[in-house]
């Protein structure tokens, strides 16, 4: 579920799935455990994270620091509340849009109209016919925008109650799905973690280690590309929970 998504907090490598042996006698066993890349093929000498920490583990205690630091109720109402006076915002700076698309349905609807009349006329036929179809599929795009843009306005606290009821379903959704379907889960931890910010696996001083990640609701709560927080929106700086070794 996190391969790909963790990397070492001393040298900046992949922390990868090894499976390696624990115990003695008759309790030694293989478990899959998250390593230093680096380490792991250079030594010691060339990264200093020696932690070999159980992947279920490190998996539950990711989990359990997104659910209860960012998953949350807060979070999703102070997410909604920035979309909105995103959307708000973008609003006020197409203002003007309704009268640049009928301007450009007026000349597409003249268009159209020539090249029909030039098909009667005779005209080159397979040429027209084509540009006379581009007319109408330009005409019925714009006609669908315009549409759209004249459309009633919700009230902005009536929009933001809306969209706090969709995005808190959303969550508890989400919250099933990391939980119960490791593969969603794994769709979950993709869209949460920033490319740019992976997970940080660094070993404590007291012998513990500590696991910190930045994170982005946008994807996960409004993943649909029509919604007013389809532009990234970051939940609260990360997570640190501190572990016990």
């Amino acid at each position: 579920m996190l391969s790909g998504l963790i990397r070492c907090g001393c040298c900046g490598s992949s922390m990868v799935i090894s499976s390696q042996p624990f115990g003695s006698g008759k309790t030694r066993r293989m478990e899959r455990v998250f390593i230093c890349n680096y380490r792991s093929h250079r030594g010691s000498t060339a990264c200093s994270n020696s932690l070999r920490l159980r992947k279920d583990r490190v998996e539950h205690e990711v989990l359990s620091a997104i659910e209860q630091q960012v998953l949350t109720p807060a979070v999703v109402r102070a997410a909604v509340r920035r979309a909105i006076e995103m959307k708000r915002a973008r609003d006020g700076q197409h203002a003007d849009r309704p009268a640049e698309l009928r301007r450009a349905l007026a000349q597409a609807e003249g268009e159209r109209e020539r090249y029909a009349k030039a098909i009667a006329l005779g005209g080159p036929l397979e040429t027209l016919v084509a540009k006379l179809a581009e007319c109408e599929q330009r005409e019925k795009t714009l006609r669908a925008e315009l549409a759209v843009v004249r459309a009633p306005r919700v009230p902005y606290e009536l929009g933001a109650k809306r969209l706090e009821r969709t995005y808190t379903e959303r969550l508890a959704h989400w919250r099933e799905l990391l939980a119960a379907a490791p593969e969603r889960a794994r769709e979950a931890m993709v869209a949460l973690t920033p490319a740019e910010q992976p997970i940080l696996l660094t070993p404590g001083k007291d012998g513990g280690y500590r696991l910190h990640g930045a994170t982005k609701l946008g994807p996960l709560l409004f993943g649909d590309a029509a919604s007013p927080g389809s532009a990234k929106l970051a939940s609260p700086r990360g997570f640190e929970p501190r572990l016990p070794p």
